[in-house]
């Protein structure tokens, strides 16, 4: 089987080719028969997490709201470690301020001490985040934001899919980390495609 990728449609269907298994945050991964499995963008399909074609019902457009995040990085300069933080790519999952806070917190500024930890720590952090929000730079190295992670699509409960190893995307800008990124798949996002955190924001 060739290598999975991923083909976003205007009406926010998300179709992926070449996938073996659909992985799921709070339930068991599903093997796909097809070669061609068709997710929803728009977040209203009654077969989540798989399109049904309800897009066209309620008439959902796949682009970006002029109030979305600008993409934009801030460097936070440890000793050893330089790491790198877009907002606009952030989709507010959290692990970072949970499993690191010596490092990730959003009360103080700047929210990020590159040096609250060891830089092991603070990579496998930055390594963890299924974004693309965060990357580094080490002392002698350029900057890293590929991990060579295996391509896997995870589904998470709240509606965001996270894409990890590379996947080839076609029909939206690259991201800025191509090796993970997630893609919004409740439909409320002001980035469309991609996921902003707006799934935890109530209505």
């Amino acid at each position: 089987m060739d290598k999975p990728k991923i083909k976003l449609f205007p009406n926010g269907s998300i179709k992926i080719n070449n996938l073996k298994t659909l992985h799921f945050s709070k339930q068991p991964s599903v093997e796909l028969a097809k070669e061609k499995t068709l997710l929803c963008g728009c977040g209203a399909s009654d077969k989540l997490p798989f399109c049904d074609g309800k897009h066209a019902k309620v008439n959902f457009k796949s682009k970006k709201s002029d109030e979305r995040v600008v993409s934009q990085d801030k460097n936070y300069y440890g000793q050893d470690i330089t790491v790198h933080f877009d907002l606009a790519a952030c989709g507010h999952v959290g692990i970072c301020v949970s499993q690191l806070p010596e490092v990730f917190d959003v009360t103080k500024r700047p929210w990020i001490n590159a040096d609250g930890a060891t830089v092991e720590e603070v990579l496998s952090i930055v390594r963890a985040c299924p974004t693309g929000a965060l990357s580094y730079t080490l002392k002698g190295q350029e900057r890293v934001d590929s991990f060579n992670s295996k391509p896997k699509v995870i589904v998470n409960q709240n509606g965001w899919i996270e894409v990890w190893g590379g996947i080839e995307l076609e029909g939206a800008e690259v991201p800025k980390v191509q090796d993970h990124y997630i893609l919004c798949g409740c439909g409320k996002s002001k980035n469309h495609p991609y996921c902003d955190g707006s799934h935890w924001k109530k209505e």
